[in-house]
C-alpha cells in the first residue's frame, strides 16, 4: 500500500490529475505495491481519497473511463501518517504580472466603462495551510473615474469626490449605510492600490469538518477577519457551512487607512449538488443571515458546470429592508459566469476568468468578497464534481 498526496494547480478536471497520479505510481512504485491511495489537498488541507488497485489500473487501461471509476472507492482523507513532503513543497512563493481589465455594462449613466492596468499578484506558502496573499494595482488609462454615490432624488446628478470624503454623513441614507453604492469612490485612482492583502490558515478538525481563518485587506472596500466552518464528507452531494465576518470599510485610496464604518456579518448556508434526472450537474446554495448593511435576510443561488467547465449561474437576495430604502430594483439579483482560461488558451490551468452581472450595485443585501472560501475549494475533489470529470481520467 502506498499514498501520495497531490496538489492539483494545473488541470481543470481533478479525475485528470489523479489518473496522470496512479499511471506514473505503476511505473515508479514496485510490484509487490498493490493499493494506491491518492489524496487530494486544498491549501495544504487533505479533501479526499481515492482508493485504486494497481492490477485494475493496468486491466482497464485502454476501456471506458467509468469501468475505473467504477473500480475505485472515494472516501474522506485521514491524517498524515508517515507521509514525507517531497524537497521545495514547503515554504513556497509563487507570483505573476499580468494585465487587468474591468468593464461596467449596465451603468445607464455612462454607457460602457472600462479601466485597463497592470496587476501584480504573488503567494507565500508558509506551511501546509498557512498561505499569505496580496495584489498590487497601477491603472493605465479608461473611462472609470472616481465619483460620489447618487443624490437622493436627483436622478443622473452624483456628489463629488471632495463633497462625499468631506460629510460623514452622506453615508448613511434612510438608515442605511452606504457599503456598495459609493463604488465608484474606489475606482480612478492613478497611484498603486492594493485590493488584497491577507493572511489565511486552513485547517481541518475532523475527516470532514474543514476550517478557514483570513485576516487582512480582504478586498478593496473592507478590511478585518473571516472566520469559516464546513461539514462535507467526501461521498456526500450536502454540505453545510457557517461564517463570520468583523469587517471594517476600507478608504478610497485602496491602502492602509480606514473609514469609521465598523460591522460583523455572518451566515449558515447549505449546499446540494445534483447528481440524477434533469437537473444533474446544478448545485443550489441556500444563505440565511446578516449582511454588510446590518440587514438580514436570504439569499438563494443556482449554479450549472457544464463539462468543458463552464459555469452559469443566477442568485436573488431578499433582507428585511423595506423596498423603498433599498431603491430601484427592490431586492439584489443577478447572473454570474465563470470561463475556464485553458478554453480559450488550449493550456492546462486551473485559472478562471470570472464576472458577475447585476442592473444595480445598491447597498441591501451586500457580502463581503472573500477569497478561499472552503465549498469551491473542497468539492473539486469530492462526489459530484469528482465523478462528473471522470472521462478525463485516461488522459
Amino acid at each position: 500500500r502506498a499514498e501520495v498526496r497531490l496538489r492539483n494547480q494545473r488541470y481543470i478536471s481533478q479525475a485528470e490529475a489523479i489518473g496522470r497520479t496512479a499511471r506514473l505510481m505503476t511505473r515508479a512504485l514496485p510490484p509487490s505495491v498493490e493499493t494506491f491511495v491518492i489524496t487530494s489537498t486544498a491549501e495544504g488541507v487533505p479533501t479526499s481519497s481515492v482508493t485504486l488497485r494497481r492490477t485494475d489500473i493496468e486491466r482497464l487501461e485502454n476501456t471506458q473511463a467509468g469501468q475505473i471509476a467504477a473500480a475505485s472507492v472515494l472516501g474522506d482523507a485521514g491524517r498524515p501518517a508517515g507521509l514525507v513532503y517531497s524537497d521545495n513543497v514547503y515554504p513556497r512563493f509563487r507570483w505573476s504580472l499580468s494585465p487587468y481589465l474591468e468593464l461596467g455594462v449596465f451603468d445607464a449613466q455612462d454607457g460602457l466603462t472600462y479601466e485597463v492596468g497592470g496587476q501584480a499578484r504573488a503567494s507565500y506558502e508558509i506551511s501546509p495551510g498557512l498561505i499569505l496573499t496580496g495584489a498590487l494595482r497601477q491603472r493605465v488609462f479608461g473611462n472609470i473615474d472616481q465619483r460620489g454615490p447618487g443624490i437622493p432624488g436627483n436622478r443622473g446628478e452624483y456628489y463629488t469626490p471632495e463633497e462625499y470624503e468631506a460629510r460623514p454623513e452622506l453615508e448613511t441614507v434612510d438608515g442605511v449605510p452606504r457599503v456598495r453604492s459609493d463604488t465608484r469612490m474606489y475606482t480612478g485612482n492613478s497611484s498603486p492600490v492594493i485590493p488584497e492583502l491577507t493572511l489565511a490558515y486552513y485547517a481541518k478538525a475532523t475527516p470532514n469538518i474543514y476550517t478557514r481563518v483570513t485576516a487582512g485587506l480582504l478586498e478593496r472596500a473592507y478590511g478585518g477577519v473571516s472566520a469559516e466552518v464546513l461539514w462535507k464528507p467526501a461521498d456526500s452531494n450536502l454540505g453545510i457551512g457557517a461564517e463570520v465576518n468583523r469587517v471594517r470599510k476600507r478608504d478610497f485610496d485602496q491602502l492602509f487607512s480606514f473609514r469609521d464604518y465598523e460591522v460583523t456579518t455572518g451566515r449558515v448556508s447549505v449546499y446540494y449538488e445534483v447528481t440524477q434526472g434533469f437537473a444533474k450537474g446544478f448545485t443550489a446554495q441556500l444563505d440565511l443571515g446578516k449582511y454588510l448593511a446590518g440587514d438580514k435576510g436570504a439569499t438563494v443561488s443556482v449554479t450549472r458546470e457544464f463539462a468543458n467547465g463552464w459555469r452559469i449561474g443566477a442568485f436573488a437576495t431578499k433582507t428585511d429592508l423595506s423596498a423603498e430604502q433599498f431603491g430601484e430594483g427592490s431586492f439584489d439579483k443577478g447572473i454570474s459566469l465563470s470561463i475556464p482560461i485553458t478554453w480559450a488558451t488550449g493550456q492546462p490551468t486551473r485559472d478562471r476568468a470570472s464576472t458577475t452581472l447585476r442592473s444595480l450595485s445598491r447597498d441591501g443585501g451586500a457580502r463581503v468578497d472573500v477569497s478561499g472560501r472552503l465549498y469551491d475549494r473542497v468539492r473539486d475533489a469530492q462526489d459530484a464534481k469528482l465523478y462528473d470529470g471522470w472521462g478525463r481520467f485516461w488522459r
